[in-house]
């Protein structure tokens, strides 16, 4: 309900006015997409107009481009640029962060960590989200984003993988008892953005809090499963392909059956929609690293709030802004490309952003039993 101070206008082509717009703020909050057309102008303006950057990004091209190509020049300028600060992608990297964390104070190792998130009465949401997963695809499908993440590896070498850690069973799909649910392989940005926050916390000697991470969503019916199968198959056969993307793009509804539209959800349906993000660590006595590993459910994190991606997301977005501006001196880097879990670190930083998003509505809760019921 906030009126904004006033409204200015700058053509993104115009970069010595996006960067004098850019520089009248300490931090720039850039909420349009999609960032591999329209985001890298604002990057540029962001460096030069020596202001902290911060987007809903949920497009791992775009962030990967921006760390190759500008994370020298934003570290030198003293800029941060935080991707995927909102439900893209701070339950699932938060999450990760708390349970492996909280695993590590109850003596434990973390071997691996699965994220399961979890949606209720959510039926329709915008088409912006569909466009920006067709190219989104489409890059991935050509290997832009393959070379795109050997030249990350190359500049920004990852250190071996710790001994205790093990790796994934990579599955599309399966039935999920403990959830009583299908749970689908998340085809979201979730997995990569906690690899690129692993990436700088293993910088920052932190290895106890970097496993292997799979992310899933859960599906409660057969039926509801066998729809996800016709659209996602129908999907990625049709987006390798230039008039296959053409089709999904000018038909949206027909491609999503009536789940993406012009006009988003409304409202009521607004109201009526609510998530949970449940972290699971899988470990193992840190004084017998080769041990059995089994679910930690007391180090386990669920994350809550109401409609992911209209309602939460602002709510998250605000709580990683105040983050940022109110406990800057305390984060562990104070300059460059970070996502959520690598801004904040295992230090006082995490907690203020915790609190801030519990005062803003999202639950979180650690020690949770698969099935709580959080509120929300």
């Amino acid at each position: 309900g906030c009126v904004p101070d006033e409204i200015v206008i700058v053509d993104l082509k115009d970069p010595v006015g996006l960067a004098s717009c850019c520089g009248r703020a300490r931090l720039v909050l850039n909420c349009t997409g999609p960032y591999r057309f329209l985001g890298e102008f604002v990057v540029e303006a962001c460096i030069a107009a020596r202001s902290h950057l911060m987007d809903l990004c949920g497009e791992p091209e775009f962030y990967d481009r921006v760390l190759l190509a500008h994370d020298d020049a934003a570290r030198a300028a003293g800029v941060l640029i935080v991707h995927a600060a909102a439900w893209d992608s701070v339950p699932a990297d938060i999450g990760t962060l708390l349970a492996t964390r909280h695993a590590r104070d109850l003596g434990l190792l973390t071997q691996s960590v699965q994220v399961y998130h979890r949606f209720h009465e959510i039926s329709v949401a915008h088409v912006t989200t569909f466009e920006a997963a067709v190219h989104g695809f489409a890059s991935a499908s050509a290997g832009t984003l393959r070379r795109l993440r050997k030249d990350v590896a190359r500049k920004f070498p990852r250190p071996p993988r710790q001994p205790h850690h093990r790796s994934l069973p990579q599955r599309a799909f399966y039935w999920a008892k403990e959830h009583h649910a299908y749970a689908v392989k998340f085809m979201g940005s979730d997995v990569s953005v906690v690899r690129g926050s692993q990436r700088l916390l293993l910088a920052q000697n932190h290895p106890e809090l970097c496993p292997p991470v799979s992310v899933f969503f859960l599906v409660e019916t057969t039926f509801g499963m066998l729809l996800v199968l016709i659209v996602g198959t129908l999907f990625s056969i049709l987006a390798r392909f230039k008039w296959g993307r053409s089709l999904l793009l000018r038909y949206p509804e027909v491609f999503s059956l009536g789940f993406f539209t012009h006009n988003g959800p409304s409202k009521k349906q607004l109201a009526q929609a609510s998530f949970v993000t449940t972290i699971v660590p899988t470990c193992c006595p840190a004084k017998d690293p080769h041990a059995v590993p089994s679910t930690a459910h007391a180090a386990s994190v669920a994350i809550a709030g109401p409609e992911p991606g209209y309602v939460a997301t602002p709510l998250l977005f605000l709580a990683m802004a105040h983050t940022l501006l109110e406990d800057l001196d305390v984060l562990p880097q104070q300059a460059g490309c970070v996502m959520p879990a690598s801004m904040v670190g295992d230090g006082p930083a995490l907690q203020g952003l915790v609190s801030r998003m519990i005062q803003g509505g999202i639950a979180v809760q650690t020690g949770i039993k698969f099935g709580a019921n959080l509120g929300c």
